[in-house]
């Protein structure tokens, strides 16, 4: 729905009619006929439903007041961690925040421990289900692979094409392990592990085969691949954040 801005001085008229920039874009741009209905809002936290109660003109447009918007909660709080640059550049990117509905700007530093509690939270759980099952691992005193098999709720599963270039996937964990990678790097053939806490659980590991590539590390090249996929993740990041945001286009309203 259509939302205009009407100055806090004008809600107290029995009617309510919208000037300027706001008329020319219900009348010319949106093309809002006699009976339609649009939301207005004072800029302060302030909304209410209007009915256009004649035909709109570029002059102005005449607006019947409704009933006042209960305030919704946002679809996602956004906090914006952010260096302060030299130069106007700040107000700039305040300007742009606002924009985009930023709930908070963090200058550069430590974020507020109200703002990562929820994840420390789920971090901690985490670690400490890791020592649980680390410590029944250890006192199961198993030695092979078969024998961690063995311990109740264990699973297993087999990771091939395991590289470098991205973590791990292990199905049965369903989840990205990049410390997979890491031992399978530096690890003997059936060679057994010792318990390592990855994101999706606790695990053990044994290589069974390694093959060696036959390429030279290209920097240039390396450094070309990165700066792309860096490129790639940040149009991902920002079409990710306006499709599922909600991300309302109000640009318009301050021009």
């Amino acid at each position: 729905m259509a939302r205009f801005f009407l100055p806090p001085s004008e809600w107290a008229a029995p009617a309510w009619e919208l000037r300027g920039d706001e008329a020319h874009h219900a009348a010319r741009v949106l093309r809002l006929k006699q009976g339609d209905s649009c939301i207005v809002f004072d800029g302060c936290g302030r909304a209410a439903h209007a009915v256009v109660a004649e035909p709109p003109r570029s002059s102005g447009v005449l607006l019947v007041p409704g009933e006042e918007c209960l305030p919704s909660p946002p679809v996602a709080h956004l906090t914006l961690c952010q260096a302060v640059p030299k130069g106007a550049n700040m107000d700039l990117i305040i300007q742009k925040s606002v924009e985009l509905g930023v709930s908070a700007i963090v200058p550069a530093g430590y974020r507020p421990l109200a703002l990562v509690k929820d994840q420390l939270r789920l971090e901690l759980l985490r670690d400490k289900k890791a020592e649980k099952i680390m410590a029944d691992m250890k006192a199961a005193g198993a030695t092979s692979f078969d024998q961690f098999k063995a311990m109740p709720e264990a699973v297993s599963d087999s990771v091939k094409h395991v590289t470098f270039a991205a973590p791990a996937y292990v199905p049965v964990l369903r989840a990205s392990e990049p410390l997979v990678g890491a031992y399978a790097s530096i690890a003997e053939l059936n060679q057994l592990s010792a318990p390592i806490k990855g994101n999706g659980g606790v695990f053990v590991l044994q290589p069974y085969a390694k093959d060696k590539l036959n390429e030279t590390f290209n920097q240039e090249t390396e450094e070309t691949t990165l700066q792309n996929m860096h490129a790639r993740m940040a149009s991902q990041f920002l079409n990710d954040l306006y499709l599922k945001a909600d991300v309302k286009d109000n640009r318009y309203l301050f021009f």
